[in-house]
């Protein structure tokens, strides 16, 4: 079976076993300073907040989604494989695993970019099924292709490969800004990020005051930053929703170049977070001639830039 995230739809049975299996692999990961300072200038004006993910809302084990899928995680593929209800039938299963894996990924990009999108984002429900269904073929694995197995799959790769917890200070963070601002997330993300966000904070993001609209993961557009689309469609979306203008918004992320110089080039205020060294990008080797307005170390220091 072809099983994609597009229109992915989950029972309530589905999601809650989702998250349990998350949760099995959660551990708490403080983050690790970095040597920049906070730039704490005021913002006046702002209405609307949007946020990045990986390496701002939660601390991301391996730096930021992604990474993972260029390095070598064989032996994290045999054993999600196995805890997905999969039976390796021959030992070269995870070599090959992975190689099918990393080539479908640059298959899929390929065939994107040849449809003028600079900046694809793959569907990873679709990559493991794809990779589940040839392994199967060449007889390296056994087990029905299931729509739980293939979820179980993604979700336990991922946090094995990818292991996250919340960022400090977000809670309270959340609580100063929720009710003055409306909040939004852009991010480079999968089917399997809002699960996430419920493992660790015990309900939905949601709940914590985002609007259920302004929830822009790349999977669903099939574009990932540094592209500017899911910033251009936020802002008219701001905009005709809200009468936010896009000077107005204030966006935060820990990456120069997929998150501030993308948003300021849409006239968004920006925010660099700078509260985890695995995750800081700085980019200054591509980035030049653009600085962020603010500079945050701690999420908490959010509150105290706007006015």
């Amino acid at each position: 079976m072809l099983l994609t995230s597009i229109n992915l739809n989950l029972t309530q049975d589905e999601k809650r076993i989702l998250v349990q299996t998350i949760k099995q692999y959660l551990h708490r990961i403080p983050p690790i300073p970095t040597p920049l300072s906070p730039r704490l200038s005021k913002l006046s004006g702002i209405k609307g907040i949007v946020f990045d993910v990986y390496g701002t809302l939660l601390v991301s084990g391996s730096g930021e989604i992604g990474t993972v899928m260029q390095s070598d995680r064989s032996h994290v593929l045999c054993q999600a494989l196995t805890l997905a209800g999969f039976v390796v039938k021959n030992n070269t299963v995870c070599e090959n695993g992975i190689v099918y894996f990393h080539s479908m990924i640059a298959r899929h990009h390929k065939v994107l970019r040849a449809k003028g999108i600079a900046h694809p984002e793959i569907d990873i429900l679709e990559i493991w099924s794809e990779t589940t269904n040839t392994l199967v073929k060449e007889k390296l694995l056994q087990g029905k292709q299931t729509k739980m197995s293939l979820l179980k799959l993604s979700v336990i790769y991922e946090s094995l490969s990818n292991p996250l917890w919340v960022m400090p200070g977000f809670s309270e963070m959340i609580s100063a800004v929720q009710k003055r601002y409306i909040l939004g997330i852009i991010s480079n993300a999968q089917f399997y990020t809002p699960l996430m966000f419920n493992a660790l904070l015990q309900n939905d993001i949601e709940e914590r005051g985002f609007n259920k609209n302004l929830l822009y993961y790349s999977y669903r557009f099939k574009r990932a930053k540094p592209s500017l689309f899911m910033f251009e469609k936020m802002k008219k979306q701001l905009y005709n929703q809200y009468m936010i203008k896009q000077d107005e918004i204030l966006y935060v992320g820990n990456d120069m170049l997929n998150d501030v110089a993308a948003a300021s080039k849409c006239g968004y205020k920006t925010a660099l977070f700078a509260g985890d060294n695995r995750s800081l990008r700085l980019r200054n080797d591509t980035v030049t001639g653009i600085l962020p307005d603010v500079i945050l170390t701690d999420l908490r220091q959010l509150k105290d830039v706007l006015s």
